[in-house]
C-alpha cells in the first residue's frame, strides 16, 4: 500500500497539497533554488513527530498548515475501532464484521499545525461506507477514530538530517550530544565513543575507518582515525593518518572529506549510540554534491544505499547534481521528486517517470555531458540495448560487484558513427574524427562483427578502432559471432520473445531471421524494439546459461579485469 504524504500552506505550498504520492526506500528531491526542496524535508521531519510544530509565520496569514497523508488500516486497528460483541440486529452491526470490511482500505487523513495524532481528520477512503451507518454523524465518529489510531511509515522514526551548510570542527569535551543536522557534535560524538568505557572503542578504529576508506578509496587510504586534544586546548579534534605518512587534523583536509566523514557517522555510529533501531531511522541529506568530485560522489551514494538497504532504513536526498539522478534513475526502490513553480509562485511537485518529465529535470538543472570526461572508465556501446547487456553482464561476471555509474559509464557511438571516431592517443592536430580517448583516457569499445561467416572479416574502420585501442592501452571486443546478440543463450531468447525456441541461435546467425521461423512477425516485432527485447533478455539471462557461449567468459574476464584497473581494484582469482 502507498503511503502518501503532502502539504498545504506552509512556505512556497500553496493551498493545493504536494509533496510525496508514495514515499519509496529512496527519495531524489530535484528543483531549483527555493522551489520548496527543503521544506519537504521539514514535512518529512513534523511527519516523525507525535505532535505537528511548524513555526506560524511560515504559513499565510490566517492559514494553517497541514499535512496530508495516507495508511492501510490493518486489522488490530480495525478491531480497536470496532470491538468484536453485537451491537445490534444483524450481521453488518457486529464489530468482526465491520473491522473485517475495514481492513486492507486506505485511509486519507488530514492534520493540521499545532495538532497531535489523536486529533487527525478523516479525509476519505478506499470504499464506500455510507451504507454501514444509519446516520452520517455515526460513520464521521468511528472514521476519525479510525484516522487517529492507523500509522503512517514515517510515524515515531527516527530523523536524521544533514543540511547543505555544514563543517566538522574541534569540540569541546564533556558534552555528549550526538551529531546534528550542521555537522555539530560530530567530534563530540567519536570522541565520546573513543574515549568513554562504556562505548566500543572498535566503532571508531574500526568501523569507522573501514566506512570512510570504502568511500575515499582509491584516492587515499586511511590507516588510522583517532580523536586527539588541541594543543592547549580543552577542545577535541578528528585526526586521520594515511599509511605513509603522520596523524593530520580534519581541519588541514577539504569539505568533500568532511562531508563524507558527516554522512558516514549519522549511518553507522549515531543509530549505535542512542541504541535505536536502525530500521526505524529517516535519513535526510542535502546537497551532498558540494565540493566533491562526480567519481567521489557515486562511492558516497554506493555506501549510502548499501547501508539504507542493509537497515532497511528510509533515504531522502535533495540535490542539483546529474549524478545524483542519473544514480538513482534506474533503481526500482527510488524515486524522483520534480519540484517547481506554477504560474502563482507555489511550489507544485510531480514524479519523474515519463521521458518528457526527465528531460524537463535534466534542462532545469542545467546538465551537461561533462560527467563522462570524470568518469573512471567508459565501455563504448552501439546503443541502449547493447549497454543492457553489458550491464547486465558485469553485473554477472562480478557477482555484483562493479557497477554503472560507479565504476564505469557507458556512451553510445550509434553504429555508422563509429567511423567519425578514433582511439589513437589525442594530438593537438585537428582532424574530422572525435577521438575516444579525448572524452576518457580509459576506454573498451564493444562493437558487432556483422560477419555472415567464420571466415569474413571485419570492414576497415573496425579494424582500425581496434588497432589504436591496442596501441593506446585500451581494450576492444568485436563479438565472435554476428552481433552481440549471438551471445544470448536460448533461455533468455525464449523468455524475451515469449516463444518456446527449438534450437540454439547460431553465431553467425541473423537474430531478425531466427526470431521470425519460430513464429510469424516475432523477428519483425525484435527489430521495432530492440531495447525492450534487450532489456528482457538482459533479466532472464543467468550466469551458467551465458558463461560457454563461445568466448564470453575469455571476454568479460578480461572487460572487467579493465574496469578493475580503472578503478585500482584488485584483481578477482
Amino acid at each position: 500500500m502507498k503511503n502518501m504524504i503532502k502539504i498545504a500552506n506552509y512556505k512556497s505550498f500553496g493551498e493545493e497539497p504536494q509533496g510525496f504520492e508514495e514515499i519509496r526506500m529512496f527519495n531524489v528531491i530535484v528543483g531549483r533554488n527555493n522551489n520548496g526542496k527543503s521544506a519537504l524535508l521539514d514535512v518529512i521531519a513534523e511527519c516523525c513527530k507525535e505532535t505537528i510544530e511548524f513555526r506560524k509565520q511560515d504559513s499565510p496569514p490566517g492559514k494553517r498548515a497541514a499535512i496530508y497523508g495516507t495508511a492501510s488500516i490493518d486489522l488490530t486497528t480495525a478491531t480497536g475501532v470496532f470491538p468484536n460483541h453485537i451491537r445490534g440486529d444483524g450481521p453488518r452491526h457486529r464489530g468482526d464484521y465491520m473491522a473485517s470490511e475495514y481492513t486492507g482500505k486506505q485511509i486519507k487523513f488530514r492534520s493540521y499545525n499545532g495538532t497531535r495524532k489523536g486529533q487527525r481528520e478523516c479525509i476519505s477512503l478506499s470504499m464506500s461506507t455510507s451504507q454501514y451507518y444509519e446516520s452520517e454523524g455515526g460513520r464521521t465518529q468511528k472514521e476519525t477514530e479510525l484516522a487517529q489510531r492507523v500509522t503512517h511509515c514515517l510515524e515515531g522514526k527516527n530523523f536524521v538530517r544533514l543540511l547543505p551548510e555544514r563543517d566538522v570542527t574541534p569540540e569541546p569535551s564533556g558534552n555528549s550530544a550526538t551529531a546534528l543536522s550542521s555537522g555539530k557534535y560530530v567530534t563530540t560524538m567519536i570522541q565520546n565513543i573513543y574515549n568513554r568505557a562504556e562505548y566500543n572503542r572498535g566503532l571508531v578504529t574500526k568501523t569507522l575507518l573501514n566506512a570512510v576508506n570504502e568511500v575515499v578509496m582509491p584516492d587515499y587510504e586511511f590507516v588510522e582515525i583517532a580523536p586527539r586534544q588541541v594543543e592547549g586546548s580543552d577542545a577535541w579534534e578528528i585526526n586521520l593518518r594515511e599509511r605513509a605518512g603522520e596523524l593530520v587534523p580534519l581541519s588541514a583536509s577539504g569539505s568533500g572529506l568532511k562531508t563524507i566523514l558527516c554522512v558516514v557517522a549519522l549511518l553507522s555510529l549515531a543509530p549505535r549510540l542512542l541504541a535505536q533501531d536502525r530500521s526505524a531511522s529517516i535519513f535526510a541529506f542535502e546537497e551532498l554534491e558540494g565540493h566533491m568530485h562526480p567519481a567521489l560522489l557515486r562511492r558516497l551514494l554506493s555506501y549510502v544505499v548499501k547501508r539504507i538497504r542493509k537497515e532497511n532504513s528510509i533515504l531522502f536526498l535533495t540535490t542539483h547534481s546529474n549524478v545524483v539522478i542519473d544514480y538513482f534513475a534506474a533503481d526500482p526502490e527510488a524515486q524522483i521528486v520534480h519540484v517547481t513553480k506554477n504560474d502563482r509562485g507555489e511550489s507544485v511537485c510531480s514524479a519523474v517517470t515519463r521521458y518528457l518529465e526527465h528531460r524537463d529535470v535534466l534542462d532545469a538543472l542545467d546538465c551537461r555531458a561533462s560527467d563522462l570526461l570524470q568518469s573512471n572508465g567508459i565501455i563504448w556501446v552501439e546503443g541502449p540495448s547493447d549497454r543492457t547487456y553489458v550491464k547486465r553482464w558485469i553485473e554477472l561476471h562480478s557477482n555484483g560487484e562493479l557497477r554503472e555509474g560507479t565504476h564505469y559509464q557507458c556512451a553510445f557511438y550509434g553504429g555508422r558513427l563509429l567511423s567519425h571516431l578514433d582511439a589513437a592517443q589525442p594530438s593537438p592536430e585537428e582532424n574530422d574524427f572525435l577521438s575516444i580517448l579525448r572524452v576518457n583516457r580509459n576506454a573498451a569499445v564493444l562493437i558487432d562483427s556483422d560477419r555472415a561467416s567464420p571466415g569474413s572479416a571485419i570492414n576497415a574502420t573496425k579494424q582500425r578502432i581496434c588497432d589504436e585501442l591496442e596501441s593506446s592501452r585500451g581494450y576492444c571486443w568485436v563479438t565472435n559471432g554476428r552481433e552481440i546478440e549471438n551471445y544470448l543463450p536460448r533461455s533468455a531468447i525464449a523468455i524475451a520473445a515469449d516463444q518456446q525456441m527449438s534450437v540454439d541461435l547460431q553465431p553467425f546467425e541473423d537474430i531478425g531471421e531466427f526470431l521470425e521461423r519460430h513464429g510469424r512477425d516475432i523477428g519483425k516485432r525484435f527489430e521495432r524494439t530492440k531495447t525492450a527485447f534487450a532489456v528482457r533478455a538482459a533479466a532472464a539471462t543467468e550466469l551458467k546459461d551465458i558463461s560457454g557461449v563461445m568466448d564470453w567468459s575469455e571476454r568479460m574476464t578480461e572487460l572487467c579485469l579493465r574496469v578493475r584497473e580503472w578503478n585500482r581494484l584488485p584483481a578477482t582469482e
